[in-house]
């Protein structure tokens, strides 16, 4: 069941309360599972989102609704909380990174105006910020890649464990060692990107690709792609198949060390580019390939039809005499 707190959503109105966790964003899906946990953990809870949740949250947290933009809905929210943790974000893929203006007034100034209802809290307030359709139509996937293009992944399970982490880093008990500290999590695994979905690909009943194309050309296609966009998009704002943005991050190698992470937090990924849950998920659903009974009847009902649709066509045609 979905809680919407009241008046006394803070426990009082003197001060900060000790047990009180913000999750900014808390209704997508990394900050939902942070929220959970936290809850397990005996906090409580305030998910914070511009969207009601769409699945029911734990009876132990409550909602707010929250717009980060604007500075008075932060300030309303955020007043009274023990720790803050920011995961809200915008633009990240597909359409959504075209719309500039928007990513900017939730990454950029959604960001200083929860860093600024921080900085009028006092110093033992802590912050830690964060930043198949196409298989089952049987659309051709090719891999634009380059082998040596490896990058981080992180699995959720993960991404909450450094957060709380970081959170319990911000406290006196741990020194404040994570205060003004800036640190990268991930699985530990760098991984090509095409590779790191080939489990998903392969346990749904498809065939991974391994045709390439050249890096340079799905990057200029992409190109071509943001032109007609912007041309076409005040009479029809189509959904991209890809981004330049996100053709960089599949071709461009980009992984980072998270050894800061596991000295000063005791960080250690539990789950390593692991999608088998996934791959669960899916089938579950029925999203896995049905295998042909028999190629050989199809293949000979398509010869069939063609006969069929040539004779057809030729049946128009003129005699000749």
């Amino acid at each position: 069941m979905r809680e919407l707190r009241g008046d006394d959503k803070h426990g009082g109105s003197s001060g900060i309360n000790k047990n009180l966790h913000i999750v900014i964003g808390g209704c997508g899906y990394p900050g939902s599972h942070l929220g959970s946990v936290l809850v397990e953990k005996g906090y409580r809870v305030l998910l914070v989102d511009v969207h009601e949740p769409v699945d029911d949250i734990p009876d132990e947290a409550t909602f707010e609704k929250c717009d980060i933009r604007d500075y008075k809905s932060v300030e309303q929210s955020l007043t009274g909380a023990s720790c803050v943790y920011h995961m809200a974000s915008y633009g990240m893929s597909g359409q959504e990174q075209w719309n500039t203006v928007l990513t900017e007034q939730v990454n950029v100034t959604g960001t200083k105006n929860v860093i600024k209802e921080i900085e009028n809290g006092d110093e033992s307030l802590p912050y830690f910020p964060l930043e198949e359709g196409m298989l089952q139509k049987g659309w051709p996937i090719l891999r634009f890649d380059k082998e040596n293009a490896m990058t981080d992944f992180l699995h959720v399970d993960n991404l909450v464990q450094a957060h709380i982490q970081a959170g319990d880093a911000l406290t006196a008990g741990k020194n404040h060692i994570a205060a003004g500290q800036v640190y990268f999590i991930s699985d530990g695994k760098p991984v090509n990107n095409f590779e790191f979905f080939r489990p998903l690909i392969e346990g749904l009943g498809y065939s991974f690709p391994e045709r390439r194309i050249p890096f340079s050309v799905v990057y200029f296609l992409c190109y071509l792609m943001k032109l007609i966009h912007s041309i076409m998009c005040p009479i029809y704002n189509f959904n991209p198949v890809i981004t330049r943005a996100e053709v960089n991050k599949m071709g461009i190698a980009h992984y980072f060390s998270i050894v800061k992470a596991k000295k000063q937090l005791g960080y250690m990924p539990t789950k390593r580019n692991d999608m088998s849950p996934v791959v669960e998920w899916f089938i579950e659903r029925g999203y896995r390939k049905e295998k042909k009974s028999n190629t050989l009847l199809g293949l000979l009902l398509s010869i069939l039809l063609a006969v069929v649709i040539v004779s057809a066509v030729l049946s128009l045609l003129p005699i000749v005499t």
